[in-house]
Parts: structure tokens; C-alpha cells; sequence
């Protein structure tokens, strides 16, 4: 299971410092509750300052990443379940 954020949440800053989205908390409860592995994305779209990142990580307009956006999915997706 893994969760990332839209535009929108990275514009309302949430899952900042010391905060967690309503989507991280339901869904790595849920994966715990199940045995199934959890991944939050959301700390690699956090890094730099908002309308850095919406300008980096999205498609102008739209809720689509960029190349560099689905690469920090990629990277938060492989430090889970890419290991053996």
C-alpha cells in the first residue's frame, strides 16, 4: 500500500513537520491491522519550499508528476519494497 500526495495537499502543506494527512494515518493503520507493507511517500515531495515543489514534481495544471516527481515516488516505493 502506498500513499503520495496530490498538488493540492502539497499546497496546503500537509503531512509538514510534525503533521501526518488523514490518508497516512487511515492507510499504514490499515496496512498494520492487514500485514501488508505500507509506504509514505509523502516526505519526498516536503523537501523544498511549495511552489518549488509544485513547479517540480507536477505537471503544470495538472495531478500528474514529472519525471523527477515519479522519481522520488519511485525512490520512497523502492526503500520498502525493493529490498529483499
Amino acid at each position: 500500500m502506498a500513499v503520495y500526495p496530490w498538488p493540492d495537499q502539497i499546497h496546503a502543506g500537509e503531512n509538514g513537520p510534525g503533521r501526518e494527512s488523514i490518508q497516512v494515518t487511515y492507510w499504514r493503520d490499515w496496512s498494520a491491522r492487514n500485514g501488508v507493507r505500507f509506504v509514505n511517500a509523502f516526505p519526498g515531495f516536503f523537501t523544498l519550499p511549495t511552489e518549488e515543489a509544485l513547479k517540480r514534481y507536477f505537471l503544470e495544471g495538472d495531478q500528474h508528476y514529472t519525471p523527477e516527481g515519479n522519481r522520488i515516488l519511485f525512490e520512497q516505493i523502492w526503500k520498502v519494497v525493493g529490498q529483499p
